[in-house]
């Protein structure tokens, strides 16, 4: 019998998106996502490499931009190294199979302009409920 082994996540991404192509010709479009978990005193980060294999990632890496909300779902493994100073480092990482862009960071957002009020109210005419035609 088969493991399963299906990562669904939410998180904003913690600085823009970068997509490249390998020696062999494959597209890698990697992304560092913080995922929120837990509540109150006992709520913490957790930080993930999201990795796309593919063509997908060319053409969405322009909108990955720090700050952004994304949801995705893949294979959660780890990727373990040693740094030069003989430290260890493990990396949670995320092969996604899909993902979407939720939203954007608030700070980001330009505010949607105010309709004029005033030219709706001028244009406004009191309808009599009898002068209906349906």
């Amino acid at each position: 019998m088969a493991d399963i082994n299906v990562m669904t996540f939410t998180g904003r991404l913690t600085s823009d998106a970068t997509y490249k192509v390998t020696t062999t010709g494959k597209g890698l479009l990697t992304m560092n996502v913080a995922v929120n978990t837990g509540f109150g005193q006992y709520s913490k980060t957790v930080f993930l490499k999201v990795q796309q294999w593919g063509e997908r990632g060319a053409k969405v890496c322009p909108f990955c931009k720090k700050g952004q909300l994304i949801g995705g779902s893949g294979e959660l493994s780890t990727n373990s190294w040693t740094t030069s100073n003989g430290d260890a480092r493990t990396d949670l990482v995320v092969d996604v199979l899909s993902f979407q862009l939720l939203g954007s960071k608030k700070e980001n957002e330009q505010p949607l302009p105010k309709a004029e009020s005033k030219a709706a109210e001028e244009d406004y005419t009191d309808v009599d409920g009898e002068e209906i035609p349906f």
